[in-house]
């Protein structure tokens, strides 16, 4: 059990309620003002702060009125700083987001990052044809992915077992396991700032970033999201 608080509920945010929302560690719905540099997580421990030129906005989302807008090749992600509930450690988690991929990059198109680059690190990038998901600094998984189009992706661990689901369809899976307790921030919309190649940021829309610790959420095909996610 995660210790969560009420967050502030977004005007898009569906009625409805989650039955793992006590597993919920972050959760951004890419609300606000057209231009807004405020990002605000749904889990009230957790602060957001901008780097470069990420904003808030209005030009295309996935739901609500807004999502979060992160410009290629400029490592401009945003970032929280560690906790434990942050670490997937070994345990089973879901990783999901829609995503809007719109320029090309040469890189990983990472828009999350958590250490990739040290022995607990897990990041994942979508390029405009390509989803990609590192461990340690290993590409552990790869799947396709279509440009200037709203996927939902959704990286899950059951049992150890790593998927991918896009669109709500298994396009990839790995046994291959590992324990992910680095201790740097973890960044979401792009690659980090410190040290990072700007060849590998993402480019596009982000909306509906969901982080649930200890939990499988998809163990098989299912329907992807049609609303927001609950605030609680």
């Amino acid at each position: 059990m995660f210790t969560v608080g009420p967050g502030i509920f977004a005007s898009s945010a569906a009625a409805a309620t989650d039955p793992y929302f006590a597993n919920v560690v972050a959760l951004l719905h890419f609300e606000g003002s057209n231009g807004s540099t405020t990002f605000t997580d749904q889990i009230v421990a957790n602060t957001w702060t901008r780097n470069g030129t990420s904003t808030i906005s209005t030009a295309d989302k996935k739901f609500g009125l807004s999502s979060g807008n992160f410009p290629n090749n400029t490592l401009s992600p945003i970032s929280t700083s560690d906790k434990a509930n942050l670490q997937m450690g070994t345990s089973d988690f879901t990783i999901e987001a829609w995503v809007n991929p719109l320029t090309p990059v040469t890189g990983f198109g990472v828009w999350y990052l958590k250490g990739v680059n040290t022995s607990g690190g897990l990041s994942i990038g979508t390029t405009p044809t390509v989803i990609t998901v590192r461990r340690n600094g290993i590409t552990d998984l790869t799947a396709s992915v279509s440009i200037s189009t709203w996927s939902h992706v959704a990286v899950v661990r059951a049992s150890g077992v790593l998927t991918v689901y896009l669109n709500g369809t298994s396009v990839a899976t790995s046994s291959t396991s590992f324990n992910n307790t680095d201790t740097d921030l973890l960044y979401v919309g792009s690659n980090t700032a410190a040290g990072g190649n700007s060849n590998f940021s993402y480019g596009g829309y982000l909306d509906e970033f969901r982080l649930t610790k200890g939990v499988a959420r998809y163990t098989s095909n299912f329907t992807p999201p049609t609303s927001p996610f609950p605030n609680s």
